[in-house]
């Protein structure tokens, strides 16, 4: 799995490009599985335990929302990671049900992390 850091501009291109969506996003999960090219939120048939795939990040956006939503850039960062594993695994948030099961998810992981988001960015 690798995690790339990216301008809201090159976010944008993909997010066009793959999802056919011509805005700024905060993060977008691109299944690796083998044999086929990259695409967000692809399923897969191997098994849900192993991750292929690539998590990218649109830098700017976590420092806006952190800001908007009055959270750490750490925070902002650990969730859309938590965000891109979770579509890997097979998840997404298209619809009512699926984003909310999907949300409900991101909440249960990050409350376990707890203090663990500040130190895993800033190690401090």
């Amino acid at each position: 799995m690798t995690i790339v850091f990216v301008s809201p501009q090159n976010i944008k291109a993909l997010n066009c490009k793959y999802l056919q969506r011509d805005d700024i996003t905060d993060v977008l999960a691109f299944d690796l599985k083998e044999g086929s090219l990259p695409s967000p939120r692809a399923q897969s048939t191997r098994k849900k335990t192993q991750l292929n795939g690539d998590i990218v990040i649109c830098a700017d956006m976590a420092v806006r929302n952190a800001y908007l939503f009055k959270t750490s850039l750490a925070h902002e960062i650990v969730l859309y990671i938590v965000h891109g594993i979770l579509h890997l695994l097979g998840f997404n948030d298209h619809g009512t049900v699926k984003t909310r099961m999907m949300r409900k998810k991101e909440q249960e992981i990050m409350k376990y992390l707890g203090s663990k988001v500040e130190t895993v960015i800033t190690d401090k």
